[in-house]
């Protein structure tokens, strides 16, 4: 193999993310529901989107604290309003970062809480 078809292959090997499934565990009760279907959630701060066809109001809000870029660790907080029910979701998460490898020390981890007519 000549110099250049070394490189390119080492290039393009070093260039392959290292990427790993976002899984959410559902409680026993949620398993056999029916996923409800969403529409319209865009990337900003707040906003509007529809669940089942009724418009659902939601505001998010993230803190990001980075220590020489070696570690970091994330806060987001995700608030929403639909037909009298409201919601709020916290999450905490850490990663650490060597070279050119990042890796998560706590995933992101989500609590939420629910009030309303009919529970969460």
């Amino acid at each position: 193999m000549s110099a250049c078809g070394a490189v390119g292959t080492l290039l393009c090997g070093c260039s392959v993310p290292l990427v790993t499934t976002a899984r959410m565990a559902l409680a026993d009760t949620l398993v056999s529901e029916t996923p409800a279907r969403f529409e319209g959630l865009s990337g900003g701060r707040t906003g509007q989107f529809t669940l089942d066809g009724q418009a659902v109001r939601f505001q998010r809000m993230g803190d990001t604290l980075s220590l020489m870029d070696r570690l970091r660790m994330d806060r987001v907080s995700v608030q929403f309003e639909h037909a009298g029910h409201l919601g709020r979701c916290d999450g905490r998460g850490a990663s650490a970062t060597a070279g050119m490898v990042a890796a998560p020390l706590k995933p992101l981890e989500l609590r939420c809480q629910f009030t309303g007519p009919a529970p969460g």
